[in-house]
C-alpha cells in the first residue's frame, strides 16, 4: 500500500487516510477517491524540508489521519506553517484539526473538511 483511504459509516461521512510513504523506493504518491460525500484527496511528496502530506476532506465529512512519524525520534509536525507537535507532544492548534495523539509510529489526528498540508521533519535524518 501506498496511500489508503477507508470508509466508516454511511456514505463515507467519516474515513480513515492511513498514507504508507516509501520513500526510499518513490519520491511521491496521491490518491483521489470520489466517494458519495465528494472527493477525498491523499497525497505525500519528498521534499528538502522533510516528508509533505497534502489532504482534502470534502464539505460535512471528518477524516482520521494516521500521520507516519517514518521513525523520526524527534518528528516535528507542522500544517501550514503552524507546529502542532514537537518534542513528543502536541503544541499549538490548527482550526479543522484535533490534537494530535501518538500511535506507536504514527500521529492519530481528525480532520474537518478542507485542505491540508502538513510537513514531517525530523532532527535525525534517518528513515
Amino acid at each position: 500500500h501506498v496511500e489508503g483511504v477507508l470508509g466508516e459509516g454511511p456514505g463515507f461521512r467519516k474515513a480513515v487516510i492511513s498514507p504508507y510513504p516509501v520513500p526510499e523506493q518513490i519520491k511521491f504518491a496521491q490518491l483521489d477517491y470520489d466517494s458519495p460525500m465528494g472527493r477525498y484527496h491523499s497525497g505525500w511528496r519528498m521534499t528538502d524540508n522533510g516528508m509533505a502530506y497534502d489532504i482534502v476532506i470534502p464539505p460535512n465529512a471528518t477524516a482520521l489521519f494516521r500521520l507516519p512519524l517514518l521513525g523520526k525520534k524527534d518528528a516535528i509536525v507542522s500544517e501550514a506553517g503552524k507546529i502542532l507537535w514537537q518534542n513528543g507532544k502536541p503544541v499549538g492548534s490548527v482550526d479543522g484539526v484535533s490534537t494530535p495523539a501518538q500511535e506507536n509510529d504514527r500521529l492519530l489526528i481528525t480532520l474537518g473538511s478542507g485542505s491540508y498540508s502538513f510537513l514531517v521533519k525530523g532532527l535525525d535524518s534517518s528513515h
